[in-house]
This record gives C-alpha cells, sequence and structure tokens, in this order.
C-alpha cells in the first residue's frame, strides 16, 4: 500500500462520512419539524391530502417529496460509508510503521 493509495482512500472516506452527516441532518430537520408542528407537518407534492389550514399556513413546516431521499438512498448513503471506513481502516493497516507516522489514521 502507498501512502497516495490511502491518501485516496482516507479521503473517500470522508467524503462518505460528509454525506452520512448530511443525511443525518436532513432527516433530522424532517423528525424537529414534526415533534414542533405534528398538526402541521406536511409533504408537498405527494399523495394525501391535508386541510386548507394546513396547506395554506405559511408557517406550516413542509418539505418536498420529489426532493426527499428515498428509503434506498438512504441505506446506500451509510452502504458507502461501512464500504469506505472498511477500505481506508484495511489501507491504513497496510502502510508500514514509518508510513503511519507521516499520516494521519482514518478518523472513527
Amino acid at each position: 500500500m502507498t501512502m497516495e493509495e490511502y491518501a485516496n482512500l482516507r479521503a473517500k472516506y470522508e467524503q462518505a462520512t460528509a454525506a452520512r452527516t448530511q443525511m443525518i441532518a436532513t432527516l433530522n430537520s424532517a423528525v424537529r419539524a414534526m415533534l414542533q408542528s405534528p398538526a402541521l407537518f406536511h409533504f408537498s407534492n405527494c399523495e394525501g391530502g391535508f386541510p386548507a389550514e394546513v396547506i395554506m399556513n405559511r408557517t406550516a413546516p413542509s418539505f418536498d417529496a420529489n426532493q426527499w431521499p428515498t428509503a434506498v438512498q438512504i441505506q446506500q448513503v451509510f452502504v458507502r460509508w461501512h464500504e469506505a471506513r472498511q477500505a481506508a481502516e484495511s489501507a491504513w493497516r497496510g502502510l508500514s510503521p514509518e508510513q503511519q507516522k507521516a499520516m494521519q489514521p482514518p478518523a472513527p
């Protein structure tokens, strides 16, 4: 394993971690909105009718269903993170002790 190969795998792991963090933030924002305004929360651009006082309320928390990730998309973000983590950790173990001293290990 070269240091350059490890650096590339570590960068992919960091990108996957950022994508996972963003996905968690997206899901969290909807959960917070549901908890804060359960009577007004809704998704737009999907099936299901809501009373006019929900749809017309400008303060009602609404998320665009067309922009919302599917369960498969959410799962893939987490799968890619696990794959990238395993690749980075394996690459780290493939470095010599001298190489490891010059590099940062994958973040936990």
